[in-house]
């Protein structure tokens, strides 16, 4: 795999993992506000997908860096908990 292909995936990863983390987040507030409606059973079942989601990417992440996150990554964090919090 060329540098640029390597970037482009673990961008990719990123994108994907900071958007698992901006779900749980919303998923958790709505949780919390509907808590016992009959909807709480999806959103828990939904909230278990996404950290499911989150675990894999995670140790995808950690197996593809091979050498600590980049700025961009750092960035992407960030911003996700800023936005999740938003949502929920």
């Amino acid at each position: 795999m060329t540098q640029e292909t390597q970037e482009v995936v673990a961008s990719y990863i990123t994108d994907m993992l900071a958007l698992e983390e901006h779900l749980q987040k919303a998923f958790a507030g709505q949780l919390a506000d509907l808590k016992d409606s009959p909807y709480a059973s999806t959103l828990r079942d939904l909230t278990s997908t996404s950290e499911a989601h989150a675990r894999a990417l995670h140790a995808l992440a950690e197996r593809r860096e091979q050498g600590g996150q980049g700025i961009a990554e750092v960035v992407k964090k960030a911003a996700s908990s800023v936005l999740g919090m938003g949502a929920a």
